[in-house]
């Protein structure tokens, strides 16, 4: 997999997902209002649409790289790890969130088991 670790790649993850946030509260921290109602409202400009979408894309690609040749229930798994929400993890696998919050439930489980 190209000489980097999923470790790695779980990182860069979790990196890519807080630079998301960041821009987000970026733009709703910034002194003028206009920017965050457009925003809220849909209306970005072309450049702040293309720079959350190459983000969303990145983290796409990323997140298929790091859970490539899992089990669906491992890449459940890893990307909750890496801090994405049943959401968000059900729209990168192409599953809906309740598919996902039930394996984190049965993940969740299993790892108590395993500790009794």
């Amino acid at each position: 997999m190209l000489g980097v670790s999923a470790n790695n790649i779980i990182i860069f993850l979790v990196r890519a997902n807080v630079l998301m946030s960041i821009t987000n509260i970026w733009y709703t921290t910034d002194e003028s209002h206009q920017i965050a109602a457009a925003l809220r409202n849909g209306n970005m400009t072309n450049h702040e649409e293309e720079v959350i979408d190459e983000l969303k894309k990145m983290t796409r690609l990323l997140s298929i790289i790091a859970t490539h040749g899992l089990s669906q229930r491992d890449q459940i798994a890893a990307l909750a790890r890496a801090g994405f929400t049943p959401k968000q993890t059900g729209e990168l696998l192409g599953t809906t969130s309740n598919t996902v919050s039930v394996y984190l439930s049965a993940i969740r489980k299993a790892a108590k088991r395993a500790k009794s």
